[in-house]
């Protein structure tokens, strides 16, 4: 086992600070056998405490969050989508 030091992460600087998250478009989702007409959100335009509730889809630039129908979020301080169970 080697481990090495590597610098520590910066948070993001450029966190939006008004709530928001309007859908740039929408798409159909087949979710538990059903379709959804979506909206597509970018999540790096979702400020903190930005409130949202499935379904729909959260694009980041790393990864793609499906919110599934009954579950619903809200941004944290530093951007990450914290979910639960509706």
């Amino acid at each position: 086992v080697a481990t090495l030091p590597v610098p520590k992460p910066e948070l993001r600087a450029d966190i939006p600070t008004t709530p928001g998250g309007d859908p740039e478009r929408r798409r159909a989702v087949r979710l538990d056998g059903d379709w959804h007409q979506v909206a597509i959100l970018v999540g790096e335009r979702l400020a903190p405490g930005s409130a949202i509730a499935g379904p729909l889809v959260v694009e980041y630039p790393e990864s793609t969050g499906v919110v599934r129908p009954g579950w619903r979020g809200i941004v944290d301080q530093i951007g990450s989508l914290e979910l639960e169970r509706a």
